[in-house]
């Protein structure tokens, strides 16, 4: 489902949703090296392999998911304003857990060049696990893991130009990650 709303100068979003994963999983890797004709490791009676791997897995979980985002627009004089902030949040049966994370951002176009923005954000995201993230190579299935985590720090700015008869822009951004939870 989503939804939106719009009252004077805000316009309110929302949604949520819900999905079912069924994973049926069967490994049977081998791998064998040969270099100039042996094996590695060398048998003269029996072919070898390097590597071999066998698994069978099955996972069924369900994933929830959701966001509420408000995004206001006004002027301070002729400096015009926009604000957004919201918040997203994920459920994964499969490890039980909760992750909430929340944005802002801000854009301001000032009075004294209207071709001019300048923006800056802020977002906690979390990236739940998929059932590759949750398997190691040799088909071991790890369902506690959980999610990914970053935080993200933007600052930005544009100039809206016309060239060539088109229009155009030319933006800059720098942005910092803080990053913990990497699978």
């Amino acid at each position: 489902h989503k939804g939106a709303y719009r009252w004077k100068n805000n316009h309110l979003n929302w949604g949520i949703g819900g999905q079912q994963e069924d994973f049926t999983d069967r490994i049977r890797e081998w791998e064998m090296i040969d270099s100039a004709g042996f094996s590695i490791p060398y048998s003269d009676s029996i072919i070898r392999m390097h590597r071999f791997t066998k698994a069978s897995n099955h996972l069924t979980s369900w994933r929830y998911s959701g966001f509420l985002q408000n995004t206001s627009n006004f002027s301070a004089g002729s400096t015009s304003i926009m604000l957004n902030a919201g918040l997203r949040f994920n459920y994964l049966t499969t490890n039980e857990q909760l992750v909430v994370s929340p944005r802002f951002g801000i854009r301001i176009i000032p009075a004294w060049d209207k071709k001019f923005s300048f923006h800056a954000a802020l977002g906690w995201y979390h990236q739940p696990p998929f059932y590759k993230e949750m398997s190691d190579p040799e088909g071991k299935l790890y369902k506690d893991i959980k999610a990914q985590r970053s935080i993200h720090y933007v600052v930005g700015s544009a100039l809206d130009f016309r060239m060539w008869d088109r229009p155009f822009r030319l933006s800059a951004e720098a942005y910092y990650k803080k990053l913990d939870h990497l699978i």
